[in-house]
């Protein structure tokens, strides 16, 4: 606030990604409200480089900068900073990325900044309860205090949350915790925006405001952002969000996405060739793989890391050559500290920061195959945290019927299928719960009374059970005897599709409900299998609330509903209903089979749709969820449970 009021010269410098360009804009937009005399400078990614170079602050001195504020960067420029310090320069840090450290004989400490002040949650004596903000997320806070001290309305500073919103997704934050709240509030207000730039980019990229969700700021519109920092310069990025010309938004927005596009190409010509040095390069041994590809743009390396990262499922870094050395982004996995790991030899880099998952580095050329050797004599990874599942999977769809079918070929020799219909129901007469029971009470090919009890007893099965859930029901197996695991699939395929519940009503009324009496004096009860299993559901208090929550929650969809089975309704239900609701529903249409494991997954789909499949043609099946509508005021909802006079 003194330098605010005194109006010497602050100069932002952030970065050129989405978190950096949208944390520059946060701050620009604070500081001017509050009558700040500031600019702002987002380094080119490769005439600066990443961050808080001494080139950047030389110029600032030049300028007559009196004051450095950081954002989205900083924390590992010990060096630049103490040099601005030598120049009589304030130098504020806000940063969210890992604080550099030294260690000596297993003990770890942080290299201490000459800033004058440093916002990191990262820091060892950093109070603040939540650690996995982003760049925007971190800037936000401040400008929140910021506002606050100028006893300004705490909404001025909400409505920046779109942009907050928008750089904790596209840098891959866990959306948890604060950030969940900020990303939901952010989407609320970006349907609404007033930036012109925000508009005129969801406009280009033909994103309709009221649909707009957190896919779109991931996948659509922050690639736009990221592709001038890669391909051009992000202060074009950054212009598109302070400009309130429209005509030049519409042009900047246009611009992007032309260059996002050429991005595209770009990084699917080096994802090519990251492939080919991977399969013929004599890699196969390296838990962490380190492609040097010189020819590739240097601003796309870590999207190609990220990409060869997922097919690999190990460590990446994708170095490429620049005007001064080599320089080169990494992608990690959850069991690899990707920052920990590289600063183990960090003699051999003249530049590098990040965190866990991703890092950045210079480095000399001749250092590239002794950082590749280095990282790998260093690994501790073990096979199992490498391979993942070692699988295939392939999602496929039945030509005939619609029937949904995944895949997954591995070496397990537990293997395992399930086939799952979506049941949604209208009502709480309990049908697809009753259903699930009735359909294992015998079928077209296995008629005994119970097979499912059968199949208990006698079966090698590792897992054998049947369950309603509010809006799918599923039947799952698994075994590791492969005559065992065929038998498991005949036995479910028939019940679902070919039960005996047509011909036998009866099969209704003992799982379901029917009238019932002991003697003819008795008075008439209600009795049934699923009728008595949730009557002891509904006399749980816990289960009650727990049942209100969601009912109340959810009331225009099939969530209102008690798919198990409200005892007061279930007598409400008819023969007649009971069978139409699996005639309508319990068709490959509206089918989803999983099939996981070490067998022959060509057997498996010739035997579907010969035995079953085949004898089925396409239908519609309306069972699609209906979204709920948000609340416009608060519900209160109240409900009765019934205790005996002993309880009270």
């Amino acid at each position: 606030a003194q330098k605010i009021r005194k109006q010497v010269h602050i100069r932002i410098i952030g970065d050129y990604d989405v978190d950096g360009v949208t944390s520059s804009h946060l701050f620009l937009t604070a500081l001017r409200r509050v009558g700040a005399k500031v600019d702002v400078v987002i380094p080119h990614r490769i005439q600066d480089g990443y961050g808080l170079s001494l080139h950047l602050l030389q110029q600032a001195k030049e300028d007559g900068v009196d004051t450095i504020l950081t954002c989205d960067n900083g924390i590992a420029a010990i060096d630049e900073i103490a040099w601005a310090k030598a120049q009589k320069m304030t130098v504020l840090v806000t940063d969210h990325h890992a604080v550099p450290f030294e260690e000596h004989e297993g003990r770890r400490t942080e290299k201490k900044s000459l800033a004058d002040a440093v916002v990191n949650p990262h820091q060892q004596d950093c109070g603040y309860p939540y650690k996995e903000l982003c760049g925007a997320g971190v800037a936000w806070n401040v400008i929140r205090v910021l506002y606050e001290n100028y006893d300004m309305d705490k909404r001025e500073a909400e409505d920046l949350l779109d942009f907050v919103a928008m750089a904790t997704v596209c840098d891959v934050m866990s959306l948890t915790g604060e950030n969940r709240i900020l990303v939901k509030e952010g989407l609320k207000r970006i349907r609404h925006t007033k930036n012109i730039g925000l508009q005129a980019l969801m406009q280009a990229c033909n994103v309709q405001p009221e649909n707009i969700s957190a896919y779109h700021f991931g996948y659509v519109l922050g690639p736009c952002v990221n592709a001038t920092g890669r391909l051009d310069t992000a202060r074009h990025a950054l212009r598109l969000f302070e400009t309130w010309q429209e005509t030049e938004a519409e042009e900047i927005a246009r611009d992007l996405v032309d260059l996002n596009q050429e991005r595209k190409e770009l990084t699917l010509q080096g994802v090519e060739m990251a492939k080919k040095l991977c399969e013929e390069g004599g890699y196969e041994n390296d838990p962490v793989l380190v492609l040097f590809l010189p020819d590739v743009h240097e601003s796309i390396a870590g999207l190609i890391a990220g990409r060869i990262r997922e097919r690999y499922y190990r460590p990446v870094f994708v170095l490429t050559r620049a005007e001064d050395g080599v320089k080169g982004s990494g992608r990690s996995i959850e069991t690899y500290s990707m920052f920990e790991e590289m600063s183990k030899c960090k003699e051999l880099y003249t530049k590098y920061g990040g965190h866990p998952m991703a890092a950045g580095v210079s480095m000399p050329e001749e250092h590239v195959e002794l950082f590749r050797q280095r990282l790998n004599e260093l690994c501790t990874l073990t096979e199992e945290e490498l391979t993942d599942i070692h699988s295939r999977g392939w999602l496929l769809r039945h030509k005939k019927t619609g029937a949904r079918v995944m895949l997954i070929e591995n070496d397990d020799e537990n293997k395992v299928f399930s086939i799952a219909f979506r049941t949604t129901p209208k009502n709480s007469t309990g049908v697809p719960h009753i259903l699930e029971h009735s359909v294992l009470c015998g079928s077209r090919e296995f008629p005994l009374k119970d097979p499912f009890v059968e199949l208990v007893k006698g079966s090698l099965n590792t897992f054998l059970n049947a369950m309603t859930y509010p809006d799918k029901t599923v039947y799952p197996v698994a075994s590791c005897n492969d005559k065992d695991f065929q038998n498991l699939m005949d036995v479910y395929m028939d019940a679902v599709l070919y039960p005996n519940i047509y011909k036998e009503e009866k099969i209704f009324r003992q799982e379901g409900w029917h009238y019932e009496m002991e003697s003819a004096d008795s008075p008439i009860t209600v009795n049934g299998v699923v009728y008595n299993e949730m009557k002891g559901a509904f006399s749980s208090p816990t289960q009650r609330v727990y049942r209100m929550c969601l009912n109340s929650l959810y009331p225009d969809t099939p969530y209102a509903t008690e798919s198990g089975g409200d005892p007061q309704y279930i007598p409400d239900l008819s023969y007649e209903q009971f069978v139409n609701f699996h005639r309508t529903l319990y068709h490959p249409a509206n089918s989803y089979i999983f099939v996981y494991g070490n067998c022959d997954m060509e057997e498996r789909l010739e035997y579907f749709d010969r035995e079953y499949l085949g004898n089925y043609d396409e239908i519609t099946v309306d069972s699609e969820i209906p979204r709920q509508k948000s609340f416009d005021k608060t519900e209160r909802v109240e409900g009765v449970y019934s205790v005996t006079e002993d309880e009270g």
